[in-house]
């Protein structure tokens, strides 16, 4: 009995790699966002009749299953002296890989049948779980019957008899004997189909994996990946008595980490700067404008409307622009009463995606004619591209090849994918703001529309960083703001020495536990609009880290680089950011009445309930309660918001409970099905929402 857990532990090792990519396979198609990409799948088959996708699909799995069958072949029956088994192969071992090697079409053909669709959709999804049923078996025959299908090859001259060498079959080999050419061969054809493929992929980021699909590429990835390391980090080792080579390679990209981050960020093409905006002023003329003549002449406070938007991905950016542009056609006034929005995560994807669509509205205003809103459809319709696939290439791919490369190289940085997608998205718009800076986007047309807060994460010490054209300070400008003492000058202040200087401590921030990540000393200054939204939906493995560096000389002391992550960390609802301006803006002295309005894109009120234990329950503990705190801290904030602020109107747009924007993945790619959905919630809050803040925007006396 030991000796048989000992031999299926070797053989684990052994197999590592097929097992692992199986699994990761397994991981995304039952995903959320996995499932939503096969029902996008099933739409185009079942609309625009195009197959295409699942013909790449298809493609992608036979690859990633003869890389599994072929791999597992050589590491569970061949002699290797660095890891033996037992010299008996027993029918286990021999079944092994040919059950391993049908599970990739077999795992797209079930995840397929979990699918729900509607109707007109259910002939189409019945005929793809049969086509990659069918695939399963005929490639689990092949794997059973392949002796006689070569053989009756080489009979009729199609296969050479010689092509296979002497030890043609894992379990002939030999100790000592070369590795037969037609393995070789099957090992250089890999390794070549995976560099074009990677190449192609690097010179095409966005519009080839779109084309193959999220789920064909990462198939396709798995594959090359499969055979790597199956041969190069664990055959050939254990072949010549050595250890595998794979936990080495993890400490050398670990290693490299220190030189090859290729996630600096870049300015824009044309990096417009603009002066920091003057707080106080700039909330004076806000509350001076002629459209709030009605509430000064009957002595009311001005109301004046806050947005917050949770983060969660292509789901909030979706449901936060569908819901406001549909609350906008109803509350025509909306716009012009809202001052500041602060977004986290894809909920800052979905309000740039709204104030863009604002812009573009008022670009193309007749001078003189009536204001224009923006179209529904319009505003959501750069939200309806496929983000996901080209997010998945840069992971799988070129991104992944840079881990151990030791010199960064800008092109392999998978985020930059994101942003191109996120700006080919909004090209349309005028004057492409998501290619240009935040300047440029409140320059011309986009002069008085609502402040953008979108708030970020910094890594080295988790403090919020809000980006914006607000300055830090309530009454002063970075330019005019004192610097805070260096370490030693503040040692030589306290211990009285010539040294001592001048410098003091800068003045009360308008966002408490911030870093001013927006300081014109570093790049973030003038970088894309595409790029800031990008810092505030950085989570990990999706997006990695940004490095964002000084661009202007400074003190031995002065920060010279940090990096930016989600805004989830800190507070996934935005909430917090908001309520510090509100209190900031109270402190000038100006009579207004705040409202808020909170775009929630999950319809539960409360904290999630998630069981102890499970899983490696000492590890499970720690990531589980990290990914717990982005959604409590929401909850606080939201408290927070009434506690302190009795007097503010809180709006809350938030989805359906059981409505098919609630069931929406947490992904970067929805499916129209997905869509519909959400349009039609939104289309329900906006009318169920519209006659509580058209109240909250209604003249009364007394103010």
């Amino acid at each position: 009995m030991l000796a048989w857990l000992a031999d299926g532990m070797r053989g684990a090792v052994r197999s590592a790699f097929p097992l692992a990519t199986l699994g990761v396979l397994a991981g995304l198609l039952f995903s959320p966002q996995g499932k939503d990409v096969l029902v996008a799948l099933i739409e185009e088959a079942g609309t625009r009749h195009s197959v295409g996708g699942f013909v790449f699909l298809g493609v992608a799995a036979t690859a990633l299953s003869l890389s599994v069958w072929y791999s597992m072949r050589w590491l569970l029956t061949a002699h290797m002296p660095g890891l033996p088994l037992a010299q008996k192969v027993g029918r286990l071992r021999a079944a092994l890989p040919r059950i391993a090697g049908f599970l990739a079409p077999a795992l797209v053909s079930w995840s397929l049948a979990t699918l729900t669709v509607t109707s007109s959709y259910a002939s189409v999804r019945s005929v793809a779980i049969g086509s990659f049923a069918g695939l399963a078996i005929v490639l689990a025959v092949f794997y059973v019957r392949r002796s006689k299908i070569i053989k009756r090859l080489e009979r009729r001259g199609w296969l050479s008899a010689s092509a296979r060498g002497p030890h043609g079959e894992p379990i002939a080999l030999p100790p000592g004997a070369p590795t037969p050419p037609g393995t070789l061969r099957v090992i250089a054809w890999s390794v070549a189909g995976t560099l074009l493929v990677g190449l192609a992929v690097t010179l095409f980021p966005v519009t080839l994996p779109r084309v193959v699909g999220g789920a064909a590429v990462a198939a396709l990835a798995l594959a090359s990946i499969n055979l790597f390391g199956s041969f190069v980090l664990t055959y050939w080792p254990l072949r010549h008595g050595l250890p595998t080579l794979a936990p080495w390679l993890l400490v050398l990209a670990g290693v490299f980490g220190f030189w090859n981050d290729n996630h600096v960020i870049e300015p824009a093409t044309s990096a417009v700067d603009a002066p920091d905006v003057d707080l106080k002023a700039d909330f004076d003329a806000f509350l001076a404008r002629a459209d709030f003549n009605a509430y000064r002449e009957a002595g009311a406070p001005v109301p004046v409307l806050f947005v917050a938007s949770e983060g969660g991905g292509i789901r909030a950016a979706y449901w936060t622009a569908a819901v406001l542009s549909r609350l906008d056609t109803r509350v025509p006034a909306l716009e012009r009463h809202v001052y500041a929005v602060s977004g986290v995560s894809g909920g800052s994807l979905g309000l740039a995606a709204w104030l863009t669509a604002v812009r573009s509205a008022r670009c193309s205003q007749t001078p003189g004619g009536a204001p224009t809103l923006p179209e529904p459809a319009s505003v959501t319709a750069p939200l309806s591209m496929d983000f996901v696939s080209p997010a998945i290439a840069g992971i799988f791919y070129y991104d992944l090849a840079q881990r151990f490369i030791p010199v960064p190289i800008a092109r392999f940085d998978r985020s930059r994918t994101m942003e191109e997608g996120w700006r080919r998205a909004f090209e349309g718009a005028n004057d492409q703001p998501f290619a240009k800076t935040l300047a440029h986007f409140y320059s011309g047309c986009g002069e008085g529309l609502p402040h953008m807060l979108l708030n970020s994460t910094r890594v080295e010490t988790g403090e919020r960083v809000v980006l914006s054209r607000l300055p830090p300070y309530a009454l002063m400008a970075r330019s005019a703001a004192p610097l805070e003492a260096c370490p030693d000058e503040k040692r030589a202040a306290a211990a009285g020495t010539p040294q001592a200087t001048a410098i003091a401590q800068p003045p009360k921030r308008v966002f408490t536990a911030t870093f001013d990540g927006m300081d014109p000393a570093f790049a973030a200054r003038t970088q894309p609009l595409a790029g800031l939204v990008h810092h505030s939906a950085r989570f990990p493995v999706v997006s990695p880290a940004g490095t964002v560096r000084r661009t202007t000389a400074g003190r031995p002391c002065d920060l010279a680089e940090f990096r930016l992550v989600d805004g989830g960390y800190f507070d996934n609802s935005g909430v917090q950011t908001t309520l510090e301006l509100i209190d900031t803006l109270r402190g000038f002295g100006k009579p207004f009445r705040p409202v808020l309005l909170i775009v929630r894109n999950d319809a539960s009120e409360a904290i999630a309930q998630e069981s102890s234990g499970g899983l490696f329950p000492e590890t499970s503990a720690v990531l589980g309660t990290l990914l717990a705190v982005r959604g409590a801290h929401a909850v606080l904030s939201r408290e927070t918001a009434g506690r302190q602020l009795p007097d503010l109107d809180t709006i809350p747009l938030q989805v359906t409970k059981d409505s098919g924007a609630a069931l929406a993945p947490l992904g970067w790619a929805l499916s129209k099905a997905v869509r519909d959905a959400m349009d039609a919630d939104a289309d329900g809050v906006a009318r169920n929402r519209a006659d509580k803040l058209g109240r909250a925007l209604q003249v009364s006396g007394g103010g």
